[in-house]
């Protein structure tokens, strides 16, 4: 546990901690093979973690809540604890997310995001490209982000991965104009409410949505499509799917 100041491992000082916690306004830095244990390492997040990356083997961290900042050397591979981290994502490196779960992240990293399983929620556009494997998926806040990655030829989407958005509060008919979800699916994020008023909306879906937080409501009888797969991701099915 690192309650304040600021440590950095540098040279060849290992600590192969079972459990990190880095308090609010203190900053763990160096090369994640110093501090993380080969395998999976808890971490939580409210201070700052400099994270320079990996000299040797393989380590992955679960962001085991926190909401404090992420600085990215290098690429960082996490999967998400209970609760998850809701902070923040900066530097020059990527994330790599595996593990069931979701994860949102207010990012501004500018090297590649990739989910391998489970969920994330980007704040932001992913400048470094973005790729997301068979039945993970990926959302964003402003409709247009989704329209932008969806185009981008930096963007590698598997058969079967979903591609959507995250509303923290309420959401009506966003302008999805220029999507093409060929054979992905629509992934609702975020605890709020998507409202679907107008038929055009999902007007090029056509092999489902998921639900897994919040509520999908759709109030014109052609907003989704007939017959379209619904899942709900959760266990009271009235609170996830709200039709006409």
């Amino acid at each position: 546990m690192i309650r304040a100041g600021a440590v950095t491992f540098e040279g060849s000082g290992t600590v192969e901690a079972d459990e990190i916690i880095i308090d609010g306004g203190a900053t763990l830095s160096g090369a994640g093979d110093r501090y993380l244990k080969s395998g999976v390492t808890p971490i939580t997040v409210d201070g700052t973690l400099n994270y320079t990356g990996l000299q040797d083997g393989t380590r992955t961290v679960t962001l085991d809540g926190g909401s404090g900042l992420i600085f990215l050397g290098a690429n960082l591979t996490a999967s998400v604890g209970t609760p998850a981290f809701t902070g923040s994502m900066s530097g020059s490196g990527g994330l790599t997310k595996v593990g069931a779960g979701q994860l949102r992240v207010n990012n501004s990293f500018t090297g590649p995001a990739s989910v391998y399983a489970g969920y994330l929620a980007l704040d932001n556009i992913v400048s470094g490209g973005l790729s997301v494997a068979a039945d993970a998926g990926v959302a964003f806040v402003q409709p247009s982000d989704l329209v932008s990655v969806l185009n981008a030829p930096s963007s590698t989407f598997q058969s079967n991965a979903l591609a959507g958005l995250y509303v923290e509060d309420t959401l009506t008919n966003p302008n999805l104009t220029g999507v093409d979800f060929d054979d992905l699916r629509f992934l609702k994020m975020g605890p709020g409410r998507l409202t679907l008023s107008q038929p055009a909306v999902l007007a090029n879906l056509t092999s489902g949505v998921v639900v897994a937080e919040g509520q999908l409501q759709y109030s014109v009888a052609n907003a989704v499509a007939a017959g379209m797969p619904i899942k709900v991701d959760q266990s009271n099915l009235a609170t996830g799917l709200c039709p006409p």
